[in-house]
């Protein structure tokens, strides 16, 4: 993908532990993508109907609003528009495969993740046809 490709592209980051929304933010901004972040499933609710990503990375266990809730009414808002969900937890139980199971364009992700393998997943997704 061009380079200028890339900087269209917005990823929102949706994790209460600092340290992992840093080193991802990194990982991705050095990649070329426009990073947001946020640390609570409210917060990223907000910031998804502001910035409108291609690519969403949360956590599941999260105060205030867990990703669960947040990925339910992010599909509420978001009109049909595709874009990617990456779920990250530290524990895959059945409710978390029956989640991304049913959810369309969903990824989960056991922690602790490489940066490196999470690249990949968005680049690929990324790289279909419809982003391109």
């Amino acid at each position: 993908m061009a380079e200028g490709n890339k900087k269209s592209h917005k990823i929102l980051i949706v994790d209460d532990e600092p340290f992992n929304c840093r080193i991802l933010k990194l990982k991705l901004e050095n990649a070329g993508y426009k990073v947001v972040t946020a640390s609570n499933g409210e917060e990223g609710l907000s910031k998804f109907m502001v910035e409108c990503p291609d690519v969403v990375i949360s956590d599941i266990r999260m105060p205030r609003m867990n990703g669960y809730e947040m990925c339910k009414y992010i599909k509420e808002v978001s009109n049909g528009r595709p874009y990617l969900t990456i779920v990250i937890t530290s524990t895959v139980e059945k409710r978390e495969r029956s989640f991304v199971n049913e959810t369309e364009n969903a990824v989960l992700l056991e922690k602790p993740i490489s940066p490196g393998h999470l690249l990949t997943i968005v680049e690929d997704y990324l790289n279909k046809p419809s982003f391109v």
